[in-house]
């Protein structure tokens, strides 16, 4: 009868992730080197400690011992160690125990007494000017042989070699792999997607790069170029509605069609607006282009300059350009002159103004002290001037309410979208929690609106609600505001709060 037994291959490329198994190797290596460092300097044990100051911790990395019964610990405290004066060895060192080392802190011989071995050999491994290992010969021989002598040199180059190989492959490893998550991260960028959710799934694709810092995504509305989106997690972020200004890296990167990178120095240049606070690392501006036409631009920022390398930005603005693709490749034709996330009237498209709620829900729970609110209004006059005036003419009416109630100025920003026929949605933020008041002021004092040749007298029906911890997602956000604007019909008063 015979037995058959299974072997594992070592070098099965199925069975373990090729890190896990350099590792293994690498700590095999390491074993072998510390067992014939002792055979070749004829000591009774030989033993390898990583020192992780970070810890206070010698680690046991490999022992070897011709002594029966002799246990090493795997992890000491530096305080319990005998070990702990010489943390910070540079030049190798003889001991003798009972004159240098008290023989009961040789706990791995289980108190014997006397010890088994009357002398210790501790030879430092520095790196970088840091003692980061230390091995450990114990012996019962004062002397040391030139063939000693030689057998710890060539150890000690061996183990610095072994292991800076062993980092410089790791590193290699590292940066291979990367691309390979890069790549599953192009492939998450999904043409069949909205327009709207694939813009801020590339957002927070690109925030995965930075460390410190946010991605805002500006498009073109009615009223120019503005902040429309940040990602959720965005860190020192401009407010939903920041006005794009010349002499700005974001203005740069439209006008010349390509990223843009620069680093702040004494705060300059701006990254959107004069208006925000002074920059500080460094930022990329990446526009997205479709067939030519400039239809969104991506501002990364990150307060560490040095994390833009060369390879780090390539890495974004390819990022862009794929989605770019994949929009148009989702689409057959776009119109040259039109711009993609707006309607006909200057309105930003349904589809964004819920992207735009669902990432300041987010940021409304991590950032108190940004203030925003969400809005639905419509004008009372709309539907008699529907029976007398055709499209064109209200068409025009439409284009100047959205841009006549996009909110702006100094106490507030924000984006106006579209809802439905003649009824609107509107997002406005401001570093004052009252700064609602400000934008309601200026909708019950709107002067100077048309359609046709008239003038206009414009009275709102407008219901609003506060971004907070009482909404739980943007369809629950929409609810409020209905029911909001609603009341505000029923009731007559001009804004309704809830």
């Amino acid at each position: 009868m015979s037995t058959v037994k299974n072997y594992k291959i070592d070098n099965d490329p199925v069975s373990e992730r090729r890190e896990e198994r350099a590792l293994r190797n690498f700590k095999q290596v390491l074993r072998e080197m510390v067992y014939l460092l002792m055979q070749a300097t004829r000591s009774e044990t030989a033993s390898l400690y990583w020192v992780n100051k970070e810890r206070g911790q010698f680690v046991l990395e490999s022992s070897s011992s011709r002594i029966q019964h002799a246990t090493f610990q795997d992890r000491v405290q530096f305080e319990n160690s005998w070990l702990h004066p010489y943390k910070d060895l540079q030049e190798p060192v003889q001991l003798e125990v009972g004159v240098h080392v008290d023989p009961a802190g040789l706990v791995q011989y289980n108190g014997a007494d006397p010890a088994p071995v009357r002398y210790l050999n501790v030879l430092p491994f520095m790196n970088k000017g840091e003692t980061v290992a230390v091995t450990v010969l114990e012996t019962n021989r004062s002397s040391v042989t030139t063939e000693d002598e030689e057998a710890v040199v060539s150890y000690t180059n061996a183990l610095g070699n072994l292991l800076y190989t062993f980092l410089e492959l790791s590193d290699l490893s590292a940066d291979e792999s990367q691309w390979g998550h890069y790549d599953e991260m192009l492939d998450q960028v999904n043409s069949r997607e909205d327009h709207a959710t694939l813009l801020d799934n590339v957002a927070t694709q690109l925030l995965s790069f930075v460390q410190k810092g946010g991605v805002s995504l500006l498009c073109r509305g009615a009223e120019g170029w503005r902040v429309v989106l940040n990602a959720a997690y965005a860190v020192g972020a401009p407010h939903i509605g920041t006005v794009l200004q010349e002499n700005t890296i974001a203005y740069r990167a439209l006008k010349s069609g390509n990223p843009e990178f620069a680093i702040h120095f004494n705060g300059n240049p701006r990254r959107v607006a004069g208006s925000e606070p002074l920059s500080q690392g460094a930022t990329l501006a990446v526009p997205l282009l479709l067939h030519d036409r400039r239809q969104a631009v991506y501002v990364i920022y990150d307060q560490n300059p040095l994390l833009f390398k060369e390879s780090l930005k390539h890495k974004m603005a390819n990022l862009v350009r794929i989605s770019a693709l994949k929009m148009m490749a989702a689409k057959e034709s776009y119109k040259v002159s039109s711009d993609f996330m707006v309607n006909d009237t200057g309105a930003f498209t349904a589809s964004l103004m819920e992207r735009i709620i669902y990432n300041q829900l987010k940021r409304a729970r991590l950032n108190p002290r940004e203030h925003t609110w969400v809005a639905m209004y419509s004008a009372e006059q709309t539907n008699a001037l529907r029976t007398r005036f055709g499209l064109d003419d209200l068409r025009q009416f439409q284009r100047q309410l959205v841009q006549r109630t996009t909110p702006a100025g100094d106490q507030v920003s924000g984006v106006v979208g579209f809802h439905a026929d003649y009824i609107y949605t509107a997002v406005i933020q401001s570093g004052d929690e009252h700064g609602i008041e400000h934008w309601l002021t200026s909708l019950k004092n709107l002067t100077g609106i048309t359609c046709g040749e008239e003038d206009v007298d414009i009275d709102f029906n407008i219901g609003y609600t506060r971004l907070g911890e009482s909404h739980t997602d943007a369809y629950s956000v929409s609810k409020t505001i209905k029911r909001a604007f609603s009341e505000a019909g029923k009731s007559g008063k001009i804004a309704v709060e809830l």
